[in-house]
């Protein structure tokens, strides 16, 4: 049996969230390994090449209560928030 372990994220929207309203980025291309990341100035993990792969990314939309559940391979990341009031989404990580 494998012994590692599969990391999942579920994004959960709690309100609509149309695009520019700072949604969830989504890579059109899902590698076949982990991407290593590096920490930014605000201590979170991000890609080394961080606007290459901005331009390789969707911003998916979001009606209230919708999810999107993406493995440990899957790129993502918040869009940047250009209108609207904060964005409010229910966003949990764990391991199988």
């Amino acid at each position: 049996m494998n012994n590692k372990k599969i990391l999942i994220t579920y994004w959960i929207a709690l309100h609509k969230i149309k695009k520019k309203e700072g949604g969830l980025l989504i890579s059109k291309d899902i590698p076949e390994k982990k991407i290593k990341h590096v920490m930014n100035k605000m201590g979170y993990p991000v890609l080394k090449n961080q606007k290459k792969w901005l331009k390789q990314c969707y911003e998916k939309s979001f009606n209230a209560g919708e999810a999107s559940i993406l493995g440990q391979l899957v790129p993502h990341g918040t869009a940047p928030k250009f209108k609207s009031n904060p964005r409010w989404a229910l966003i949990i990580r764990t391991t199988i």
